[in-house]
């Protein structure tokens, strides 16, 4: 261990981690060792030892977080996130330093940063400057990758994983002056202008003297200043342009040592094998030091600070609650604590007397995207289908954690009944929840009905993740489960006992609230029917559309899309609608006229493959008993899971939207695969003007809608902006053409939402993210002049079909589901060239292909159709002909009716058989 250096005048080089960094802490210090023999070290951690870290051993000085003065520390560890936690502590430690070796320089440099050449260039500036600064850029960025000249302004101009200071002028003034600012004040809210501790640096050059701002390009490189500062390396090290200017220091920020090519997860400018050899070499050079530093047995380790003094996960919303309510911890300087009677967290989890929602519950409904809109808790009603929207999410992570759904459970179980998740409606019905036997008798059936070589939808790495991540059921499973992890034996027992069992338990426990109208058929009917052929007349011909009928999503548009289809030939239908694991919004009711339950013959499950057995596990057996069972699954890619091979045990056949679907289930299928297209009939569009849809009226409109959680790789939206900015120049895009993306979802992933915000932004379009209605949607689609989709793959493609419906010009990659209506004499295909995915993009397989598009085609049929839109107008003419004739609910109708008539037959004759044999033995 470094010895403590109380001479006057010494330099100390510092950093801020938590246990999950320390082998980058020592990278850091380890790489400053080799070339300063004369310098202090040391390391904040933010966090508490344990046995997995001995300080003892480490070359350098270690420091606890809560020995360094910071006011009410306990009150500031729980307001904020890791990341900001340690950036909010980086001045208090500077300070604190300064006094401890009374040092003459303090230097502090971030964790995953390594130093290739001596710092005496900042050592001598600090003889005469009092600050030193690094900017993020030196030169413009010239193009329209992330992060952009705009990024970088929202995140700060001055990189702030380096700062230097020495003893001279306001030193102390600086420091405390930053200190008031991020007690209260260092949050990641780019929308409120702030951006934890770096984007208040801005102001140190104006508010302090002696500060200097350090160009030399050797300096802090970074993702965010690679494409202008080449690395070459030399026998005499690596160099930035030329050999005048040495690397001193890279910055290896957002890197992955099980990605690399990625470069940063924060950029998207590069890929490792396109910035050139000297900085692959130094790239893996990193991850080998890391490596060897312990990475392995130090990136997973137990934050502290992540949890209540009992062991419950403190998620993001009971600290931005905390914030809310408490920012000076005046009330509860000591929020960890959960035995006093008028704890933080006891307070945050109860409702106030006579409501549904606790502080907590409003944090999570204030800063959750899209929830104002659905829930607009305008009465008790609305706080009620919140709460049942929080305990019917089966999101892994600390924000729905067993205990905080007791909590809502507690509060839920004080009503007589319960809502469906539409906001301001009146309760469906009243009834009780369910009780104890019905939940025993739903989870035998839920673990009969789950196949043991079925994956759910579940991460890959479940078993191998730290307790915290994955929290698994409440109450008695719940206690087992702690005990078994005291005796660091809960992944050992997980494995053994198998993950059916265990989903079988978190089921039970999980869910003792029952929603009754969603999984049994009102009509109370039963089939007495031991074969089919001893009482096929007891249950009459129809179709019963099993769904997610109310959800405003493409699985539940493809249901109702059935049901007008079966309505338009005047088929018997019936809707059972289903809700479960299901985030959308549920304002679409179009299917009310509909019977209720599950009265016909033939049932149809518009349920993709991946929630088969998990539906299959919750509905009652008289849904399935004695009828034809039919999935109808959408699927994007040519080969179809293996996981999900036994999910056609359920079924007696498969109905997919498409040729390329029906194609690459089939060469798994042992069930017949049937293509039936989906329908639609968009009537007279509502009359909606672009002033009223937020759009310019007087620019030509090149459109894409899709819904992020349809994973937006595949839907490729960077692919889109890419195609418009090289169609049209700078001047036509400030003047004459908007880019308009219709997103749903797009805040339930802030990293791909903040990149596709500037993006778009960077080539003058907007992004709409306002939920629409289906006759909204039309409205937005009806106001294109081109409608394109650079998608990688399709299961159908339906944005691209109703924009052909309605007459729209429509680009589209030439591949997958769409290639059944986009003909090139009525639409503008785009060439592309298959690839494979070099990542898992759940439920997309690594190894797997998708077609990247042509962007300088789709760029060239942007422009024809912009320079000659008479010939596209022909064409979109000729669109909406083909899809009224093919696509309409009349059309599809009669083919359902047709295969229908089939399998009645093919039953016919098999009863038949089976009669005749029996009669004849």
């Amino acid at each position: 261990m470094q010895k403590t250096d109380n001479r006057p005048n010494a330099t100390v080089v510092c950093t801020v981690v938590s246990k999950n960094y320390i082998a980058a802490a020592r990278t850091l210090m380890e790489s400053i060792r080799a070339l300063h023999d004369d310098i202090q070290l040391a390391v904040l951690l933010v966090d508490r030892i344990d046995d997995s870290i001995d300080p003892s051993l480490e070359d350098f000085d270690v420091l606890l977080a809560e020995d360094i003065s910071i006011p009410k520390w306990k009150h500031f560890a729980l307001k904020y996130d890791i990341l900001e936690l340690n950036t909010a502590t980086k001045p208090y430690l500077l300070e604190a330093l300064f006094d401890k070796y009374d040092a003459q320089n303090v230097i502090y440099i971030d964790p995953d940063i390594v130093v290739y050449n001596r710092l005496d260039v900042i050592l001598d500036l600090l003889q005469s400057y009092g600050v030193i600064l690094t900017p993020h850029l030196l030169d413009p960025l010239e193009d329209d990758k992330l992060p952009s000249e705009l990024n970088i302004l929202q995140a700060g101009t001055y990189n702030l994983g380096f700062i230097a200071l020495s003893r001279t002028n306001q030193w102390r003034e600086l420091l405390q002056w930053w200190q008031r600012r991020l007690y209260n004040q260092c949050t990641r809210e780019v929308e409120k202008g702030l951006f934890v501790d770096q984007k208040w640096a801005d102001l140190i050059p104006g508010l302090f003297d002696g500060v200097y701002i350090l160009r030399d390009p050797g300096y802090n490189v970074g993702y965010w200043n690679y494409k202008t500062r080449e690395l070459v390396s030399a026998s005499t090290g690596h160099f930035i342009g030329d050999l005048s200017h040495p690397l001193v220091f890279a910055h290896f920020s957002g890197f992955s040592v099980d990605d690399m090519e990625i470069v940063s997860k924060h950029q998207n400018r590069f890929t490792l094998s396109t910035l050139g050899a000297a900085y692959s070499d130094l790239f893996f050079e990193y991850r080998d030091r890391l490596i060897r530093n312990g990475y392995a047995d130090t990136h997973g380790l137990r934050y502290h600070y992540g949890e209540f003094e009992d062991g419950v996960p403190i998620p993001d919303a009971m600290r931005i609650c905390l914030r809310q309510h408490d920012i000076d911890g005046k009330r509860w300087p000591d929020p960890f604590t959960v035995t006093e009677t008028s704890n933080f967290r006891s307070w945050a989890l109860t409702p106030d007397k006579g409501k549904y929602l606790s502080p907590y519950l409003r944090t999570i409904h204030a800063t959750t995207h899209g929830m104002r809109d659905a829930f607009p808790l305008r009465t008790l009603d609305d706080e009620l289908a919140f709460a049942n929207w929080f305990l019917q999410s089966d999101w892994s992570g600390p924000t729905f954690h067993e205990y905080y759904r007791n909590s809502v459970l507690a509060a839920v179980g004080k009503a007589d009944s319960t809502v469906e998740y539409t906001p301001s409606n009146p309760p469906v019905t009243s009834r009780p929840r369910l009780a104890y036997k019905g939940r025993l008798a739903r989870t035998v059936r839920y673990y009969r009905r789950f196949p043991k070589n079925v994956k759910p939808f579940l991460p890959s790495d479940l078993l191998d993740r730290p307790t915290g991540t994955y929290t698994g059921p409440a109450g008695f499973y719940g206690g087992i489960r702690q005990q078994l992890y005291k005796f660091g034996i809960l992944d050992q027992a997980r494995r053994a006992i198998g993950l059916r069992t265990i989903l079988t338990a978190r089921y039970f426990f999980a869910n003792p609230r029952g929603n009754e109208e969603n999984w049994a058929s009102p009509h109370g009917h039963t089939s007495g029917r031991i074969t089919r052929a001893e009482g096929a007349e007891d249950i009459p011909d129809g179709v019963n559309v099993v769904g997610y009928i109310h959800s405003e999503t493409g699985v539940g548009q493809a249901g109702r899309s059935l049901l007008s289809a079966l309505k338009a030939v005047n088929y018997p239908a019936a809707v059972l609608p289903i809700k479960v694991q299901d985030l959308a919004r549920q304002y679409d009711h179009s299917s009310g006229e509909f019977q209720r339950g599950t009265p016909y013959a033939l049932n149809v499950f518009v349920v993709n493959a991946d929630m088969t057995n998990v539906v299959r596990g919750l509905l009652p057996e008289d849904v399935y008993k004695n009828r034809y069972n039919i999935g109808y699954w959408a699927w994007e890619l040519d080969d179809f899971p293996d996981d999900w091979v036994n999910c056609f045990e359920v079924y007696d056949e498969i109905w997919v939207h498409s040729t390329f679907a029906q194609e690459s289930i089939s060469k798994k299928s042992p069930i017949p695969v049937v293509r039936i297209p989906v329908s639609f009939e968009i009537g007279a569009v509502e009359a909606m003007s672009r002033d009223d849809l937020g759009i310019p009226a007087d620019r030509f409109i090149v459109l894409f809608v899709f819904d992020a959680r349809s994973v937006i790789e595949r839907k490729n939206p960077w692919a889109v902006v890419r195609a418009f900015s090289t169609a049209f120049s700078e001047s036509e895009r400030e003047s004459d053409v908007k880019l308009v993306m219709k997103v749903s979802n797009l805040g339930d992933f802030p990293d791909d939402a903040k990149r596709l915000r500037a993006e778009v932004k960077n080539v003058g379009g907007i992004i709409l993210e306002d939920y629409l209605s289906r006759q909204q949607t039309y409205a937005l689609l009806n106001t294109a002049d081109a409608y394109i989709s650079l998608h990688r793959s399709e299961g159908f493609g339906l944005t691209m079909a109703e924009a052909m419906a309605l007459g729209r010009p429509v680009i589209g990659t030439a591949y997958s589901g769409n290639e059944d209506f986009m003909k090139p004499e009525i639409s503008f295909p785009v060439p592309y060239k298959l690839v494979s995915l070099t990542k898992d993009y759940h439920p997309y397989r690594q190894g797997n292909v998708w077609a990247e598009p042509d962007i300088d085609a789709a760029a060239a049929a942007l422009r024809s159709i912009y320079d000659d839109p008479e010939s596209a107008a022909d064409k979109g003419r000729a669109s909406a002909s083909y899809m009224a004739e093919h696509h309409s609910p009349r059309a599809v109708g009669e083919e359902i009716a047709k295969r229908i008539g089939y399998i009645t037959e093919s039953l016919r004759q098999d009863d038949e058989s089976n009669r005749s044999h029996e009669s004849s033995s």
